[in-house]
């Protein structure tokens, strides 16, 4: 992202933790795992290994890699939803693969997602936001 739409992402964002009142942790939880599992899906799989390294995790950049294999991404979405259980408003949620060749999956490599996964799980987050905020209702 620029800095001019992490900017403006910033703004929606807080707008919308604003509108969500008391369940503002609630959404952003809901609004992460989704994006987390979006991730997950939209990744290529061969053995698994990949979606295996989908870490998430608060206030802290996840950098490690498994040998694990999860080719249904279930395990992954559900040890990210194990994490999410520390958030607390305020706190910053990170997203990361560190595999060596995340950056390659991400701009083409895979025949099998040649679109890649962030860049699509980016485009899709207002529908992820407004999904989240319909729950709250």
């Amino acid at each position: 992202m620029t800095q001019a739409q992490n900017k403006k992402f910033k703004r929606d964002l807080d707008f919308l933790i604003k509108k969500a009142g008391g369940n503002a942790t609630q959404f952003v939880k809901s609004v992460a795992l989704r994006v987390d599992a979006a991730l997950v899906e939209k990744s290529a799989v061969d053995t698994g290994r990949f979606r295996a390294n989908w870490n998430l995790s608060i206030n802290g950049v996840d950098t490690s890699t498994t040998e694990d294999k999860d080719k249904e991404g279930r395990v992954t979405v559900a040890k990210s939803f194990a994490a999410l259980s520390a958030f607390r408003l305020g706190d910053t949620i990170n997203i990361t693969n560190s595999l060596p060749y995340a950056l390659r999956l991400e701009y083409g490599y895979s025949k099998q997602k040649p679109l890649g996964m962030v860049r699509l799980t980016i485009a899709e987050l207002g529908e992820y936001f407004s999904t989240a905020a319909a729950k709250l209702r």
